[in-house]
């Protein structure tokens, strides 16, 4: 019913009808899991990257890690790219396997 309610409230602004307040703004905002910033700028604008990620838990250890000394970012950084790497080549593989 809650959200219901929302999605009509979000309809008529929409269409220009009433303005929301702030604390509709955030209750919006958290229902959709998307920042305030995403929902107020034209999201092809946004300059945010996190705006992007859709994996909350992930963008939280995200949040952590980038509080971490410089040598365990550069550590995770390279766990990742490594992985990255390694799912393109499978990628590879698999396509060429394929054919």
């Amino acid at each position: 019913a809650a959200f219901m309610d929302l999605w009509r409230a979000y309809e008529k602004y929409e269409r220009g009808q009433v303005l929301p307040n702030g604390d509709t703004l955030i209750q919006i905002a958290r229902t959709l899991e998307v920042s305030l910033d995403y929902l107020l700028l034209d999201s092809q604008s946004s300059e945010n990257p996190a705006a992007k990620i859709q994996d909350r838990e992930l963008l939280q250890g995200f949040e952590i890690v980038d509080k971490m000394p410089d040598k365990d970012r550069e550590t995770i950084k390279s766990l990742i790219d490594a992985y990255i790497k390694k799912r393109q080549i499978e990628g590879i593989m698999t396509e060429k396997s394929a054919v």
